[in-house]
């Protein structure tokens, strides 16, 4: 029960979510919870949004890896979030971020 099947599950880019809407989904995770979210608050939200688009479809352990190297790689580099710090759990969200989404549709 509650495991679904591996053709119940997509990732985000399969349901036409690229990845800097996934930074996007990130960003605003962020800041609905006070300016940072655990990666479990991102790929929920993720998740949300693929069944939303995909009539129940899950995320997969594919969507994950690659929200999760999103996440880790591309919106840091991009300065929209803070890099991972042990001290500070979660992801944290730059000025420079907060700037990303006033400006994005």
């Amino acid at each position: 029960m509650g495991v679904e099947s591996n053709e119940n599950l997509v990732t985000g880019a399969e349901v036409g979510i690229n990845g800097d809407e996934q930074i996007r989904i990130a960003l605003h995770t962020a800041v609905a919870n006070g300016g940072v979210a655990l990666m479990s608050d991102i790929i929920e939200a993720l998740g949300n949004e693929v069944k939303r688009r995909h009539l129940g479809k899950g995320l997969s352990e594919q969507g994950k890896a690659a929200l999760r190297r999103c996440v880790n790689s591309d919106a840091v580099k991009a300065g929209y979030l803070l890099p991972h710090d042990k001290r500070k759990p979660g992801w944290h969200i730059t000025p420079k971020g907060r700037k990303f989404l006033q400006s994005s549709p």
